[in-house]
């Protein structure tokens, strides 16, 4: 297990920033691991007790994220280059004809 972000900050006091951390860590350490530098996937996002929550698997298409979205209210986030970017109109367009 990686050492905390911040050592010394009381996460129990402020859980929402804990996760958005956490996530951020993740989709970072994702992104560092990635073989090709231009790359783009898309993953299913959501939120849970305050927390912005995502599967793990890197989808080649919208189609493929959208099946991993747990709840109504899921959404799928495009991921370009290591970088998260919402989704474009037409990708946005794709996401509603198959939600």
């Amino acid at each position: 297990m990686s050492e905390p972000i911040l050592p010394d900050f009381d996460w129990s006091a402020h859980p929402v920033e804990f996760c958005r951390v956490a996530v951020t860590e993740s989709m970072s350490m994702q992104a560092s691991s990635r073989k090709a530098m231009s790359s783009m996937h898309y993953f299913a996002a959501w939120t849970e007790c305050g927390c912005l929550l995502g599967c793990s698997h890197e989808h080649e298409t919208i189609v493929e994220a959208d099946s991993c979205i747990p709840c109504a209210s899921g959404s799928v986030v495009a991921v370009e280059n290591g970088v998260m970017r919402s989704l474009t109109a037409e990708e946005e367009a794709e996401f509603q004809r198959v939600h």
